[in-house]
């Protein structure tokens, strides 16, 4: 749903090119944005780690509390695959409530036998571990897709105490876009926390729900980060969904319009799956060889 050129509702997925043009700031900056780390594979094997289990994170700047987190982080490790390559992942079960634990590899489209994405495998709490093997096939889309629990019943608390990140299989530019390749790339999760888990977060916050029944919402746990642009740059954006049960209206403010990079307004949609990637471009304008730089804001509202 499109509410202004600027401002789109995220339930869903949809890959587009677009411009961002950028005015004189008139806001309240917020937080610089951070990018999650990532974990990239390396001749055609990906080997990684996921430990879960209660760390002190922030969200919105405020302790979460009863957080259980990948790797101790909010924004866990983003798994980086080919296609053709093989996922060798250990998840250690470690988590305060004491429940069963899985991994699914939400959108791949690879075996859901073990030990590959078994959704009703249950790896024990308290130290309990599997070994995943992932085999990527050679001809898999594209794109951004997200990881996080799936245990029969108990699927929604664990990914609203931060259990879920993203995953990335490698060649969208490469394949689309070859002139961007190397450009600068953000990485968004959209994430949902209880109100209740975030008691000292104050009603001033900008992330604040006006709806005290609705989640508190997040990039990256950033409450409307602030992300750089020097004039004319073209930045990747991949931005995910990857919250419990939350739908995210995004709105872009210092900005005066949204254009295609062929220079044509084009609105911007959802579509299906919990994806998004856009490339944005920073204002034209100034005179010599200095880049000037702008930013953009991201607002998140309550829906």
């Amino acid at each position: 749903m499109l509410h202004s050129p600027t401002q789109l509702t995220l339930r869903a997925a949809c890959i587009t090119i677009i411009t961002f043009i950028l005015s004189a700031p008139v806001w309240s900056q917020g937080p610089p944005f951070v990018n999650p780390p990532s974990i990239s594979s390396s001749g055609g094997v990906l080997n990684a780690s996921l430990t879960v289990g209660p760390a002190p994170v922030n969200v919105a700047g405020v302790p979460l509390q009863g957080a259980n987190v990948y790797n101790g982080l909010y924004a866990p490790p983003v798994l980086r695959v080919k296609r053709g390559d093989v996922i060798r992942l250990r998840l250690t079960n470690n988590i305060s409530t004491v429940k069963p634990t899985n991994l699914h590899y939400h959108g791949f489209a690879v075996s859901p036998l073990a030990p590959s994405d078994n959704i009703y495998l249950s790896i024990p709490p308290s130290g309990g571990s599997y070994n995943y093997t992932v085999n990527m096939p050679s001809t898999h889309a594209q794109g951004m897709f997200w990881y996080h629990p799936h245990p029969h019943g108990i699927s929604e608390p664990q990914v609203l105490a931060g259990m879920s990140g993203a995953m990335i299989v490698e060649g969208l530019l490469e394949s689309n876009y070859p002139s961007l390749v190397g450009i600068k790339e953000r990485i968004m999760l959209l994430k949902d926390a209880e109100l209740s888990s975030l008691p000292s977060l104050s009603p001033s916050s900008p992330c604040y729900p006006s709806d005290t029944n609705a989640k508190v919402k997040t990039i990256n746990g950033l409450c409307n980060p602030t992300i750089d642009i020097y004039q004319n740059e073209v930045q990747l954006w991949r931005i995910a969904n990857v919250g419990a049960d939350a739908y995210f209206n995004l709105q872009l403010d210092n900005t005066n319009h949204v254009r295609h990079r062929g220079g044509r307004q084009r609105n911007i949609s959802d579509d299906s799956g919990h994806k998004l990637s856009a490339s944005a471009r920073g204002a034209r304008g100034g005179t010599g060889s200095r880049r000037q730089s702008g930013k953009i804001q991201f607002q998140i509202t309550s829906v």
